[in-house]
């Protein structure tokens, strides 16, 4: 199984069937321990139960995986840790960065970046992602530093993901105001017609 939201599966599997072979996959970071304290201690135990009653437990990197066994005692358990990196096809993402598309739209956002900082987001539309909460950051940065107004740009791109679900729709109707450069409120809150100038 895999991913965070069936990180109790493991323990409840080993509870009724001890004799399966479990393994558990985390696509996402692992908290350090100090982070990890931050959960109410029951909460804390029950995640830690529930991924240690797996055989294996898989990340994508080396330090998401330290930062588990950092965090939990897993001596004794019999759960292994497994990095196992996710990689990319980097011929094809070459062939597509060639495309006279590619070079036409990186022609179009030059264009209309200019000689602006730039910070570039690209995520999938679901919660986890949390891509109201970091264009509501990028509003902060303006607010509490307008001298970045006109020196920076923000450039979010979110493709779909999990349209089926209730609470992937509700989050894309909350960002969805968000689209364009600019709405009323956020332009009374910095002074300007554009986050961007």
């Amino acid at each position: 199984m895999q991913d965070y939201h069936l990180a109790l599966v493991p323990g409840q599997l080993r509870e009724l069937r001890p004799d399966l072979r479990i393994a558990h996959f985390t696509h996402t970071p692992w908290a350090s321990p100090e982070y990890l304290r931050m959960l109410p201690d029951d909460i804390r135990e029950e995640l830690l139960w529930g991924m240690l009653g797996a055989d294996e437990l898989g990340f994508h990197t080396t330090a998401w995986a330290e930062a588990f066994a950092a965090g939990a005692d897993v001596a004794g358990t019999g759960t292994r840790l497994a990095v196992h990196p996710l990689g990319v096809d980097a011929e094809e993402l070459r062939a597509l960065a060639y495309r006279p598309a590619v070079d036409e739209r990186l022609a179009e956002l030059r264009a209309e970046v200019g000689d602006r900082k730039t910070i570039v987001r690209v995520d999938r539309t679901e919660l986890s992602k949390n891509i109201l909460r970091g264009l509501l950051a990028y509003r902060e940065l303006l607010t509490a530093h307008p001298e970045w107004r006109g020196r920076v740009v923000h450039l979010a791109s979110a493709y779909p993901s999990r349209q089926d679900l209730r609470s992937t729709a509700r989050t894309r109707a909350r960002w969805r105001p968000w689209r364009r450069r600019s709405t009323p409120s956020s332009a009374r809150r910095t002074g300007r017609r554009s986050w961007s100038r």
